[in-house]
């Protein structure tokens, strides 16, 4: 009989008190609930949201412990490296604080850690729905979808939008990907395995993930954080997709910086981490300039589509290109020198 593991609810949260509380109370209602609650708030009310936190949901699960304290700083890489401290569970839900769980999720996900003994999968990534679950509530941000047969424009922007994800500027630090076969007793769960994680879907052994740490080098918008750090376990063990389990990413638009600012910080943490911990940077930024070129393409096609003639993505993307050939010539103590100060700036100069 498989060992039956713990697993807690782990939380970066920053003014989202409203989508935190949904978050939590679908985790509490799964069909096998955490063992602990662990919320690290950067918000200025940190004490009132807590307080309605434990007045709604707390207090009526006390088999529960809960956690919940104010970040020592303000950085989600900080937050999520905070939380992992105070938690105690075999197993770690390091969610954002706008996902929602379908019902079994965590169960679904809970069955692959605990088929796996010799514990050669470190983590293990729901997938993400295309909708709230049945019981969110009402008002989930990012769930307006039209009615309808999609028509031109709306599957041209979708395309759109798939060309600039993320995932097609990534490259491995190393030579190759790290190669984890997936063990045979966890291939009948239906699993996939993957070499990164996106941040909102993030589940791992708390060992595996207390070992490698976020990096805090990156600071307040921290993109790029959960494909480092994802990365970085994939060296110890395989990442897979748990493809029955399901949540919801509602995208919440609180706290968030503008689109300019979000992506010149998205490129520019990519290439410092390219630049720090790749084993060849010079061919790696050849490789990226030559997806970058290819991203501000679509950029600029996605800002004309979505009627933003500022073109704040398409700027963005020409602004980083702009700076690999800084960040490439300078040394790495000159690189650690000057980049948590031009985070500072962006921010600074793009207010939430």
């Amino acid at each position: 009989m498989a060992q039956a593991l713990t697993w807690s609810l782990v939380i970066a949260t920053y003014n989202r008190g409203n989508i935190l509380r949904r978050c939590i109370d679908l985790a509490v209602k799964q069909s096998r609930p955490p063992r602990e609650v662990v919320i690290v708030d950067a918000s200025a009310n940190w004490q009132e949201i807590r307080d309605r936190v434990m007045h709604e949901i707390g207090n009526q699960h006390p088999e529960i412990r809960w956690e919940y304290q104010e970040a020592r700083v303000r950085s989600s890489t900080t937050q999520r490296n905070q939380a992992i401290d105070l938690a105690t569970s075999d197993v770690l839900f390091l969610l954002d604080d706008d996902s929602l769980m379908y019902p079994g999720c965590a169960e679904l996900v809970m069955r692959i850690y605990e088929a796996d003994p010799e514990e050669k999968i470190l983590g293990v990534a729901p997938m993400a729905a295309g909708a709230p679950p049945p019981d969110a509530g009402e008002n989930v941000p990012g769930t307006t979808t039209p009615v309808g047969k999609p028509g031109f424009v709306r599957r041209l922007k979708y395309y759109l939008e798939q060309q600039v994800e993320v995932d097609k500027l990534l490259l491995p630090y190393d030579a190759s990907y790290p190669d984890r076969p997936v063990p045979e007793a966890v291939k009948p769960l239906d699993v996939a395995p993957v070499h990164y994680f996106h941040g909102f879907r993030m589940t791992y052994r708390r060992s595996a993930i207390a070992r490698e740490r976020f990096d805090e080098f990156l600071q307040r918008y921290a993109a790029a954080e959960d494909l480092d750090a994802s990365y970085r376990v994939s060296r110890h063990g395989a990442l897979v997709n748990a493809m029955r389990a399901q949540l919801f990413h509602a995208q919440d638009p609180s706290a968030r910086l503008t689109r300019y600012t979000r992506n010149v910080l998205g490129i520019m943490n990519l290439a410092v981490l390219y630049r720090l911990k790749g084993h060849d940077p010079r061919a790696m930024f050849r490789r990226f300039r030559r997806r970058l070129w290819r991203r501000i393409f679509f950029d600029l096609l996605r800002d004309l589509a979505r009627k933003r003639f500022k073109l704040p993505y398409s700027r963005a993307t020409w602004f980083a290109l702009g700076k690999l050939n800084e960040v490439l010539g300078m040394s790495e103590e000159e690189l650690k020198q000057w980049y948590p100060g031009f985070q500072v700036e962006m921010i600074e100069k793009n207010p939430e």
